[in-house]
Parts: C-alpha cells; structure tokens; sequence
C-alpha cells in the first residue's frame, strides 16, 4: 500500500487506537482520518512525503505528532480542531520541517507552520526572521492571551488565527506604518481586533532587547558571516544605509553608533 485514500476512514469514530502507519506508504489523503477519535501519539513512518488537506480534521484526542525524515508536504488544516494536540515534533534530519518547543515551523524557520490547539501557554513569541505564518496555524487554540510578534513578518494565512477567542494583546516589534503593510488574511479578527502594542525601532537593536549593546554588534557580525541558527529579531534595526539591505558597511557604522555612545555615557 503506497496510498491511504482521501476519505479512507472518514468519520470511523469507533476507530480510537492511533493507527499504525506502515512503511511504505506514501501519500496520507485528504479527509483521510477525519473525526476519528485517535488517542495518542501518531508517527509518520519515513516513507510518507505528503500528508492531505484535513487529514486529521477533528481528531479530537490526538495529543502528539512525530514526524520523519520523509515528509515534504503538510496540506492546509491537515491538523485542524485537534483539540488535545499538544506538539508536532519532527525528526532533526527532516529537510523540510523543524520544531520549535512542539511548535511547527518550515526548516528555514521563516513559516510557521502549526501552533498546536492544546498548548496551554498563555503567552507566545514568534521568534524574529519569520515572515509567514501559514493558514489555520494557530486556530482553535482556547489558551493563547498575548503573542509578539517579529516586524520581519509579512504574511499571516487564512484563519490563521480562528476562533483563538481568548487572544486579547499583540506586541509587534515594529512601527504602526509597517503593520499595516503586513498582509493579513480572511478570517483573523481575533489578531485583528486584538490590542496592539507597537514599538519604536532602536537603532542598531538587532536582538530587541531594546538598548544597542555590543551583543547586537556580535550577533550582526555572526549573522553576515552565515553562522548557523544566528536569527535578527529586527533586521531593520540595522540598516544604517536605509538601501533595505544589511552589509559590512552597516556593521562598520552599528560599531562607530556604540562607539559613540559610550563616550557619551563617559561624558
């Protein structure tokens, strides 16, 4: 069997042990497993690459994901309305996938991908350097108050954040003007008409922590020179060209800024 066919198990609801997917298969299909009442852990073996649209939907006792090294595909909403989701783990040598704290994310870690419905922090901040945040990513999740989010960001999906009926605050790391340039789609009113608390852009704080030190020096520095997993929190903060770009010479003048403010303390 090298496909399990889009609506296989449909609606089996007497269908509660998480099935065991045998290696080999491929493609999970769309509808696949939805509303069945998985309890457990469910792994995707190493030979599946795709997972359908909805394949999962409303799996309501499905509490974790693990997934191999082979998918490439994770279809819209494949995970929806899983209420006991509480991670997506993911294994380390997955080209296309990464998890961050049983949080989905591409490997880029510039999409995230799923917030899952059962993570009961109240609090969430999207780490800087995303710049999209996929349809129905943190939708139905009851917990989640507040989330920060990156000025890197310039997309969030459809339903991105449906029904999150108890999300009230959002700290952006940006200005109001580039808020409003993010592209914002259907159906996210609860981010929308959340409380949103903007930041005025300090320059040279590439890390955020809202003061230009010489960590924000070596970070840049570390980041120019490719450094793996060396993230900006604000790339902007940076740009002392202002050409929408960050180089040597930015970081030559972000060392002369702190220079320069530390004789001014002195003084």
């Amino acid at each position: 069997v090298k496909t399990i066919e889009n609506n296989a198990f449909n609606g089996c609801q007497g269908l509660t042990s998480v099935p065991t997917i045998p290696e080999g298969v491929q493609e999970i299909g769309d509808y696949a497993f939805n509303a069945c009442k998985l309890n457990g852990t469910l792994v995707i073996p190493n030979t599946v690459t795709s997972i359908g649209e909805m394949a999962f939907l409303g799996c309501t006792s499905l509490k974790s994901v693990k997934l191999s090294t082979g998918v490439a595909k994770i279809d819209k909403n494949a995970f929806g309305s899983c209420s006991a989701l509480r991670e997506v783990q993911v294994a380390k040598d997955n080209p296309n996938f990464s998890s961050l704290d049983g949080v989905l994310y591409s490997k880029a870690q510039d999409t995230l991908v799923i917030y899952p419905a059962a993570k009961t922090d109240a609090a969430y901040t999207i780490p800087g350097g995303v710049t999209s945040v996929a349809m129905y990513a943190f939708s139905e999740n009851p917990y989640l108050e507040t989330i920060a989010i990156p000025n890197s960001l310039i997309k969030v999906g459809d339903s991105a954040f449906f029904n999150c009926k108890n999300l009230r605050s959002v700290s952006y790391n940006g200005t109001e003007e580039e808020w409003n340039q993010i592209t914002i789609g259907l159906l996210n009113e609860k981010l929308t008409g959340a409380n949103i608390q903007y930041q005025e852009r300090i320059i040279g704080d590439v890390n955020a922590d809202g003061a230009l030190t010489i960590s924000d020096v070596v970070l840049l520095q570390k980041w120019l020179l490719a450094v793996p997993d060396t993230q900006l929190a604000d790339w902007k903060a940076a740009d002392f060209n202002e050409d929408q770009s960050l180089n040597g010479f930015d970081l030559c003048q972000m060392r002369y800024a702190l220079l320069k403010q530390e004789e001014n303390i002195q003084q």
